[in-house]
């Protein structure tokens, strides 16, 4: 599985540089653009799952800008998988009580620094992003083909906008390279994820949480 591949590379990379952490206090300064690469651990709610209690997993990478002190720019791509399932969801005789979905985000981030430092920052960061997705049932096929899962008439594009919004922080050394941890959701505007909506029991859209592991890679330093 993709998750843990992703693990089994980055995972040794943030542990050895939260270990160098200490060594790039002295002159460390945060390059103008960096390349993040990372892991998401990632969660979904709606009909299917009423907390953030399953668990899918993506990736991540964006080109973080950090030129200007107070608001910068980031430009993200990323992509996940999250599932639910509800054995006991009053399925009215049709809707699915299950669905497993990839999905993908594109869009761009303001970052709004709380806190900006030489060689760390803290941000706050709300976003826009195009979101796609295509939820499946437990033999993978598509939910969005089956009419028979929806009321009559019933059709959705699997395609919608997404307003996503997250706090973070990160760190850099002095060669350049850092580390971030981000927290947040991508807030979709579509109720389709899990394939459900008008024979569900919520009255507000589906979402999906994300906590973000990343590793920063330089590519233009900063200018003395």
């Amino acid at each position: 599985l993709p998750r843990i591949n992703l693990l089994g590379f980055f995972m040794p990379k943030i542990t050895l540089l939260i270990l160098l952490l200490p060594l790039g206090i002295l002159n460390a300064q945060m390059p103008q653009k960096a390349l993040s690469v990372g892991i998401t651990p990632l969660s979904y709610t709606g009909d299917l799952n009423s907390a953030y209690t399953k668990w899918g997993a993506g990736f991540t990478t964006s080109l973080i800008l950090n030129r200007a002190k107070r608001v910068n720019g980031e430009f993200q791509f990323n992509y996940g998988t999250v599932w639910g399932n509800n054995p006991n969801y009053p399925t009215q005789g049709i809707t699915n009580n299950y669905f497993k979905s990839h999905f993908f985000t594109l869009g761009y981030q303001l970052r709004i620094n709380l806190l900006s430092k030489e060689n760390y920052k803290l941000y706050f960061s709300p976003g826009i992003s195009l979101f796609r997705f295509n939820p499946k049932d437990q033999e993978g096929n598509n939910l969005k083909d089956d009419i028979s899962t929806r009321e009559n008439n019933e059709e959705y594009s699997n395609v919608s906008l997404a307003l996503p919004i997250k706090i973070g922080g990160m760190y850099f050394l002095n060669n350049g390279m850092g580390i971030s941890y981000e927290f947040g959701w991508y807030n979709p505007t579509t109720d389709y994820l899990d394939n459900i909506s008008n024979l569900g029991t919520r009255e507000r859209n589906d979402n999906i949480m994300f906590h973000k592991i990343s590793v920063l890679f330089p590519l233009k330093p900063r200018e003395n």
